[in-house]
């Protein structure tokens, strides 16, 4: 039912109490897929596009932060801080498509002691509408030496839902 998965979402956005089922559910099908890869899940290591200061001071967590690294433990893996908001973010959910890449390119700024050439990242958005923060991101990573970025989420807005 989307009304659920819509307050299942407000829930971690605002108190980051489903963060272990949204991480239990993903570990799921991650195991899956890293079988099938023949991948070794611990060469990988989570990470994600942070939340912005002010909802960070608002709320006092970041629910991707707290969901990576439930996560990473379910899957035997590291979870890595590797990007950090720079300068004032606006809301991406405010913006049109154009104006959220805009706004990711120009606030994500990378941690690059914290990103090791070769490595392999599992990138964790809450929520991926127009692609725009994880595809700034992972170039970010790529930029930085990563070898391979693979964008994982929670939630993904259907092309009819997006309004904007």
């Amino acid at each position: 039912d989307e009304h659920v998965t819509e307050q299942l979402i407000y829930s971690l956005k605002e108190s980051g109490r489903p963060s272990g089922f949204f991480a239990e559910e993903m570990s799921r099908g991650l195991k899956a897929l890293f079988a099938r890869a023949g991948e070794d899940p611990s060469e990988w290591t989570i990470t994600y596009p942070p939340r912005s200061s002010a909802k960070f001071y608002k709320n006092g967590f970041d629910q991707s932060e707290i969901t990576a690294e439930k996560l990473a433990r379910m899957l035997g893996c590291r979870t890595e801080k590797t990007l950090i908001r720079g300068g004032r973010s606006a809301e991406q959910k405010t913006l049109d498509s154009q104006s959220r890449h805009e706004n990711a390119e120009s606030t994500l700024v990378t941690i690059r002691r914290n990103i090791k050439q070769g490595g392999k990242y599992l990138l964790l958005d809450d929520i991926i509408t127009s692609g725009a923060t994880v595809e700034a991101a992972a170039k970010l990573l790529y930029s930085c030496g990563a070898a391979e970025v693979f964008p994982i989420s929670i939630c993904r807005t259907m092309a009819g839902e997006r309004g904007k």
